[in-house]
């Protein structure tokens, strides 16, 4: 919000800032508010305390907590300005019970958008700071107004569809796919259902990845150990982006090894396997290649342009969060779907042009070659007697300049390999007396550091000495001193004792 006045500001209204200029320069003038009413202006400015809110979110745990917030985020999302939710926020919100009320308004107007799912999450929830329902509902929250934002179900059905067509070869392979993984819509996993108004649309785009990818003989049952390896995503963006990323790039995974574990029981066989230290080197390098390829994957996805970076290189051993998963892959689908239809198109075009290009290009190489053979063959002679006329005399030339100058370049030749033993002699002799000078001063420094070493000695011994005769002397005078106080207490209290008995007795 913009701002009249600063936050560490005393005043906040224009009536305060006239009120304190009338007291320190216009005392005589009375009430400047009553005189400028009476020409007909209203000082009414007041800054409010959610015009000063910092609205920035740097930690999800404790920037939620007080409300303020959410509810600029669910006015936001609602696109609601007649109802002003923000307004109506209790700030500054410093008790229990303000950030109780406001975070309550925000899921009573989510609540009332439709956002499914957010029955279980209470106020108290979002206050303390609870982690999984505050996850949980910012995950509710982007599903119902994120996802049907960024995809459209006509559209990924039409996709789905053109896929299929445009795949018919492999009709038979994706219909026994299919087959195979019929119960998967099922079994999405039960994070990815959380919103059940975004169910059929991440059944959909779980289609749309097992379609594309199932071209390639990739099988994509789920959101997050399907994708681990990097490979759906790179298969996914090679689909519609040959150019941007090559088949040929994508490493083998671990699935492409021959005791690859099934999914249901893949990450019970790993902890086995770790634990009997059976992983080779190849599963190693498989490990390897799944990190490259999702590297990969998340550069082209950054290069291609539109698609958040909310993922982190993962493999086998480190699944993805599915959640983000889910996001991500629908803004790829809706970055993908947008330009399919044109692609498809482009190569067609580009396919038939090429065929008859190479066909024309074919003639006219045959045809030039033809005529260049008989060419060749009837002007070979004539061809090499001209280059014998035209090069005759300077080849002659410079036969007698070498022989004219033999003598000049053995003495030349033998100039230049006294110079080379000359060099290597002075490298020699500078290796030499660089090795001299070197063990002359390290010798030196050799001396010095002992005899800095045996003076040290010495005056640690002379100091300890004359340490321990002084202390020795204080301690002899403070016993000396002990034992004549010790002989001036005794004596006074015998004598106070003996005074002390004689007044009693008399």
């Amino acid at each position: 919000f913009p701002r009249l006045f600063t936050k560490d500001g005393l005043v906040k209204s224009s009536r305060e800032v006239l009120v304190s200029i009338c007291r320190d320069y216009l005392s005589g003038e009375g009430d400047i508010i009553k005189h400028l009413s009476h020409i007909g202006f209203t000082v009414c400015y007041k800054q409010l305390p959610i015009e000063e809110y910092d609205f920035f979110i740097s930690n999800l745990a404790t920037d939620l907590r007080d409300g303020i917030r959410l509810a600029r985020i669910v006015e936001i999302l609602t696109n609601d300005k007649e109802s002003c939710l923000v307004g109506k926020m209790r700030l500054p919100a410093i008790s229990r019970l303000q950030k109780l009320h406001n975070v309550g308004v925000s899921l009573s107007v989510l609540e009332a958008s439709g956002v499914a799912n957010i029955a279980d999450i209470s106020a108290h929830h979002v206050v303390d700071g609870h982690r999984p329902k505050v996850l949980k509902l910012l995950w509710s929250i982007i599903a119902h107004y994120q996802l049907r934002a960024v995809l459209d179900v006509t559209l990924l059905e039409n996709e789905i569809r053109d896929v299929h067509r445009a795949n018919r070869k492999r009709r038979e392979y994706v219909a026994a796919f299919l087959t195979r993984t019929s119960n998967v819509d099922e079994m999405s996993s039960e994070n990815a259902h959380e919103c059940e108004d975004s169910d059929n649309l991440v059944k959909l785009l779980l289609k749309w990845c097992q379609a594309v990818c199932s071209c390639f003989g990739y099988f994509v049952e789920n959101f997050t150990t399907s994708f681990a390896d990097g490979k759906a995503l790179c298969l996914l963006m090679h689909y519609y982006h040959p150019g941007i990323l090559r088949k040929e790039e994508i490493l083998p995974t671990t699935r492409d090894l021959p005791n690859f574990f099934s999914t249901e029981n893949q990450r019970e066989h790993e902890k086995e396997a770790v634990a009997h230290n059976i992983f080779d080197e190849q599963y190693e390098n498989a490990l390897q290649n799944e990190r490259r390829n999702s590297a990969m994957a998340n550069k082209r996805m950054s290069d291609l342009g539109g698609v958040p970076g909310m993922l982190a290189v993962t493999d086998s051993a480190n699944i993805p969060e599915e959640k983000s998963m889910i996001l991500c892959v629908a803004y790829l689908c809706s970055r993908l779907m947008e330009s399919s239809k044109e692609i498809f198109a482009t190569m067609v075009i580009q396919r038939c042009y090429r065929r008859y290009q190479s066909m024309i290009l074919t003639e006219r190489k045959k045809l030039s070659a033809s005529v260049i053979f008989s060419f060749w063959k009837s002007n070979k002679k004539r061809y090499f007697e001209c280059q014998k006329r035209k090069y005759l005399s300077s080849v002659r030339v410079i036969e007698n300049f070498l022989f004219a100058k033999k003598k000049e370049l053995k003495l030349m030749q033998a100039l230049r390999l006294e110079r080379i033993k000359r060099s290597e002699a002075a490298c020699v002799l500078q290796c030499m007396i660089r090795r001299y000078k070197s063990r002359k001063c390290y010798l030196l420094l050799l001396n010095q550091h002992l005899a800095g070493k045996k003076i040290q000695t010495h005056f640690r011994r002379y100091s300890a000495q004359k340490n321990f005769s002084l202390h020795k002397q204080q301690f002899h005078a403070l016993v000396i001193l002990q034992c004549f106080w010790r002989r001036y207490r005794s004596r006074s209290f015998l004598l106070l004792s003996k005074k002390c008995a004689i007044y009693i007795q008399s």
